[in-house]
């Protein structure tokens, strides 16, 4: 089986974090998302300064790592930050709402 592995890279310093594995692209996303989304976390706290970089692939079969080159850019903190779950869903004002009242035939 196929691990992907990933780093991040810190613009302040101009290095790279530990690598870490993950099975997909998408998993490795979603953590960097929550990560950087998360005020009280490092990169939350700074997520522009930030970048998420697809290093590499490790085949636990054979202990097998492979480097990607180029790497491949999966787009900075700042553009993975996650909207807060309720923005996305309609608001109601108080005219809609009455209207949902007497469409029911209640007044």
């Amino acid at each position: 089986m196929k691990s992907q592995i990933f780093a991040i890279y810190d613009s302040k310093t101009g290095a790279y974090m530990e690598p870490w594995f993950t099975p997909t692209t998408e998993t490795a996303i979603r953590a960097f998302a929550h990560s950087c989304s998360d005020p009280a976390h490092p990169l939350g706290m700074d997520p522009a300064d930030y970048g998420l970089f697809h290093i590499g692939t490790y085949d636990n079969d054979t202990a097998t790592l492979t480097q990607i080159e180029p790497r491949h850019n999966l787009g900075l903190g700042i553009e993975h930050l996650k909207k807060p779950e309720n923005e996305d869903q309609p608001q109601l004002d108080f005219e809609d709402e009455d209207k949902i009242i007497n469409a029911g035939g209640t007044n």
